[in-house]
């Protein structure tokens, strides 16, 4: 999992050295996209899910996602996350969707979509690690 570092205030660069991964356990990782306030209030009830389901990362991203849509002090929330155990790579959206990547390449935010297509290209080079191909992508 890797981060830009990028803050945005409107189309302004604000900030090269956001930390947007966040460790939830000893093998879950999280990575956000959106405002730092909701993406923090997220993974702090991510966190409270995973506590109750420690070794079932889907149904704990999925009661996070019904708690979004259904909650109504979490429902203007507006943000993106990925979080991989190491196993299972997913995104969660504030539309209630939980989407498991079966490839383990995703990209979220506002260059998100670009880094995606190009670690989907440059991971056909059987000569290049998977550091080096999110490294590369995101240049």
């Amino acid at each position: 999992m890797i981060a830009d570092g990028l803050m945005t205030l409107g189309p302004v660069r604000f900030k090269t050295d956001t930390i947007k991964i966040k460790k939830l356990t000893d093998n879950i990782m999280c990575g956000f996209a959106g405002s730092v306030a909701d993406c923090m209030t997220l993974m702090e009830l991510l966190e409270s899910e995973v506590e109750q389901y420690p070794k079932d990362l889907m149904r704990a991203s999925v009661n996070l996602a019904k708690t979004w849509r259904t909650n109504r002090a979490y429902r203007r929330i507006s943000a993106s996350l990925v979080v991989s155990d190491g196993i299972v790579v997913l995104c969660l959206d504030g539309e209630g969707n939980v989407i498991e990547i079966k490839d383990g390449i995703i990209g979220i935010g506002s260059g998100g979509l670009y880094a995606q297509c190009a670690a989907k290209a440059l991971s056909d080079i059987d000569s290049l690690s998977n550091e080096e191909i999110v490294t590369k992508s995101m240049d």
